[in-house]
């Protein structure tokens, strides 16, 4: 049984046996048990924003390397899409291996739990005979590289793109035959409560048509379907259930307006793939005129970076990347720093911390570093 998806190149590989039992006899306990809720990648407001988001994540993306995950040393993108490099282990010294997201061929993106590391999580983009694999360490994380890779893809001309839920697997021909179909598709839900589970499909479902026509090219169909309709694309599916036919119908939402999609051609109109942009400086938290720029890459701690952190009330601001030369690295904050306040004053959220700076430079700065709250001094010369 052949996999069929139009995706990038970062993939999860699951034992070929388990797909064919589970796709063959419509039992998906072993899926139902990890399937993650679904998410819809958002679009960034610019190919910079999208460049930033993957050098943050690059310490945090992994590859498969015999029964261990090894992690990225650095990441690089030229016209062809975003290549993380990993150091393999050797009998005397270590080689590069690198996992590339190619920015040419794919419609379709989803993250979800890795059954193979425990723990962390992977995000699937594409679908490749050789199946290279890339994984992250949060589904925070996860969700984060989608939205960059959905920008980048995006801003490179690629706009026949949408947030699927289910694996499809090829019908052998010999089955094809008694069912008098050309091409014909069984299912396999991949995520809960989205557009395929909510229409009411189910794994071991067999797709025989596609809008009153075949299923082949269901994959093009959908994603050219889904960003011509602003609106939402109504993909009216020919199934077969336990040999019964049924008609079911599942809506796909559009995952950018077209007023996000001229904003982000308007922060770069001559870029035709990111290299171009991306920068080796983090973007910098805005601040009110007139005040103090920290010079942070931050965000709002999420609950489950603040339970890793071990901070009780899940408030913070998490530290992402400093930049060179500014009041954060001379105050010497470190990235996975969780800010709590300046001067004695809550600075939990990035709301909080800028109305702060609008006052001038904090003398003291708290932060939660370690399982343990630090107070970093200030010098008075900056």
């Amino acid at each position: 049984m052949k996999k069929i998806c139009a995706r990038f190149f970062l993939v999860l590989i699951l034992p070929l046996l388990l797909f064919k039992s589970a796709a063959a006899s419509g039992n998906d306990k072993y899926y139902e048990a990890n399937r993650m809720s679904y998410y819809a990648p958002q679009l960034l407001p610019s190919v910079a924003d999208a460049a930033n988001k993957i050098l943050f994540l690059q310490p945090h993306i992994y590859a498969q390397y015999g029964k261990m995950l090894i992690v990225s040393k650095r990441v690089t993108v030229d016209q062809n899409g975003i290549n993380f490099v990993f150091a393999t282990p050797g009998n005397i010294s270590y080689d590069e291996h690198t996992e590339s997201i190619s920015v040419a061929d794919a419609a379709e993106i989803e993250s979800n739990l890795s059954h193979t590391f425990p723990g962390y999580y992977y995000v699937q983009v594409g679908c490749t005979d050789s199946l290279p694999l890339v994984y992250t360490d949060s589904i925070e994380r996860a969700h984060m590289l989608e939205d960059a890779i959905l920008t980048l893809e995006v801003a490179s001309g690629r706009i026949n793109f949408f947030a699927s839920d289910m694996d499809l697997f090829s019908v052998p021909d010999k089955e094809l035959k008694s069912l008098k179909r050309d091409v014909a598709f069984t299912v396999i839900v991949t995520e809960k409560a989205g557009p395929a589970e909510t229409a009411g499909l189910k794994s071991g479902d067999i797709i025989v048509g596609l809008n009153g026509g075949s299923a082949r090219g269901i994959w093009p169909i959908l994603g050219t379907g889904v960003q011509n309709s602003p609106a939402g694309y109504t993909a009216h599916l020919s199934i077969l259930r336990n040999k019964t036919p049924l008609e079911i119908d599942v809506t796909y939402k559009a995952l950018w307006t077209a007023q996000q999609l001229a904003a982000l051609q308007a922060t770069d109109p001559n870029a035709v793939h990111p290299s171009a942009t991306l920068r080796a400086a983090p973007v910098v938290a805005p601040t009110p005129a007139n005040g103090v720029i920290l010079g942070v890459h931050a965000h709002n701690i999420t609950p489950s970076e603040a339970q890793a952190a071990g901070i009780a009330d899940a408030q913070g601001i998490f530290v992402e990347q400093i930049a060179a030369g500014s009041l954060a690295e001379q105050a010497k904050i470190l990235p996975g720093d969780v800010i709590l306040a300046l001067d004695g004053k809550p600075a939990v959220t990035l709301e909080a911390m800028r109305a702060i700076l609008q006052n001038g430079a904090p003398s003291n700065i708290k932060v939660w570093r370690h399982g343990e709250a630090v107070s970093l001094t200030v010098s008075q010369s900056l």
